[in-house]
């Protein structure tokens, strides 16, 4: 199963690459845990088309997008490099436009483009100096995380995985970010409470644990969901 993932993540890497960028900028961003997700039906034994592999590397492609960008937000001061990472998202943005344009598939881009846009309402919201409660915030998170994966399984009748796959993401999200006090988002979190988050992290993984009872996964998918919430 990891070697499907790292293939897919080669696979992505490839459709963007460009090599005056990648001089001057590391290289793009991606996460495991989500490439995971978007293969999901195909891990778990669900038919598996050319348009769904297409699809799959294109919302990959708007993930790395929008990576991009947020590095540029963690950090105050606007370089050079950092003006080349924001023109390297765009970049990956033109490509996963041209690639879905080249699919004919008009459906997925409306779908994408409308999770684009809610994603970054929300990340507007994380980042505005306002008081949020703590089921906002999570809120906030769990559509950063999920949107485009969710529009992707609409897209190709895998909406079933949709709660699982939001789940899991919030838990492995919130569990790094109280690890990391680093990240952007760890000033909300002191705000917040710790032991308020670390409550909402195990009501989420009681839900995972209820829908491993409920629908049927392999038992290699079952260890891989069940790696990431640990």
């Amino acid at each position: 199963m990891n070697a499907i993932i790292e293939q897919f993540k080669t696979t992505v890497l490839q459709r963007i690459r460009y090599n005056t960028l990648q001089a001057y900028t590391s290289t793009p961003k991606l996460e495991d845990e989500q490439l995971f997700f978007l293969l999901l039906p195909q891990l778990n034994g669900e038919q598996w088309s050319e348009p769904m592999a297409t699809g799959a590397v294109a919302t990959a492609i708007v993930h790395t997008s929008l990576n991009e960008h947020d590095k540029v937000l963690a950090k105050e001061a606007i370089t050079k490099e950092q003006q080349l990472i924001v023109l390297a998202g765009d970049y990956y943005s033109g490509r996963y436009y041209q690639l879905l344009a080249q699919s004919g598939n008009i459906v997925l881009i409306q779908k994408l483009s409308a999770a684009i846009i809610e994603r970054c309402e929300h990340e507007i919201k994380v980042y505005e100096p306002l008081e949020q409660t703590l089921t906002e915030w999570i809120d906030s998170l769990m559509v950063i995380k999920t949107a485009l994966i969710e529009r992707f399984y609409e897209v190709f009748g895998f909406s079933m995985y949709a709660p699982m796959m939001k789940h899991v993401l919030v838990i492995h999200s919130l569990q790094q970010l109280l690890a990391e006090r680093s990240v952007p988002f760890f000033k909300q979190l002191v705000e917040l409470g710790r032991d308020q988050i670390n409550e909402e992290v195990r009501k989420h993984k009681e839900q995972v644990s209820a829908l491993l009872a409920k629908m049927h996964y392999s038992e290699e998918v079952k260890r891989h969901i069940l790696a990431i919430v640990e």
